[in-house]
């Protein structure tokens, strides 16, 4: 493929929220097994057809930095998601090929109903974000543009955390 190829691996399901006693085995596994293990299979198919250099977008989660109680499982992937990343764009930088994550915080969206539709839970959240809101849609998409654009070209192995400030609260 030529040049400046763009692949975003978004693989994810809604986070089964479990406590740790209670996640069965095989719940883990597919969870790490969507987040973490069929990114990979897709990263490394999409890297053997990019014979001309590219870019390699995948998508985390501030929860794989900071979890929540109920979420061991979609937090160890998305964990393991960015420690993968960064190995990748070790083997990968000599073919030309970055590979970054972009990491949401949370954000208005189907798969956080359960979240959105809490006025408790709504507001756990709202009280942990430096702005005080769900993300938008819209605010995610610059940080894709970005991260697939000739702009960042030098940038690889990064986390590019799109949280309103979550992370920081």
């Amino acid at each position: 493929m030529r040049r400046g190829d763009v692949w975003i691996c978004n693989a994810g399901i809604s986070p089964i929220v479990a406590g740790s006693l209670d996640t069965a085995p095989e719940v883990w596994r597919e969870v790490i097994d969507v987040n973490l293990t069929r990114a990979f299979l897709g990263a490394r198919a999409a890297a053997r057809v990019m014979s001309d250099g590219g870019r390699l977008i995948f998508t985390g989660s501030v929860l794989g930095e900071r979890p929540c109680k109920g979420l061991a499982a979609y937090s160890a992937s998305k964990a393991g998601l960015v420690g993968m990343a960064k190995g990748l764009a070790l083997d990968l930088a000599p073919l030309g090929i970055t590979v970054n994550v972009v990491a949401p915080g949370w954000f208005d969206s189907p798969l956080a109903d359960a979240w959105t539709s809490n006025d408790q839970l709504s507001e756990v959240v709202r009280g942990h974000t430096a702005l005080k809101r769900w993300g938008q849609s819209t605010d995610l998409a610059g940080a894709f543009q970005f991260l697939a654009s000739d702009a960042a070209a030098f940038v690889t192995g990064t986390v590019l955390n799109v949280d309103g400030g979550y992370l920081l609260v």
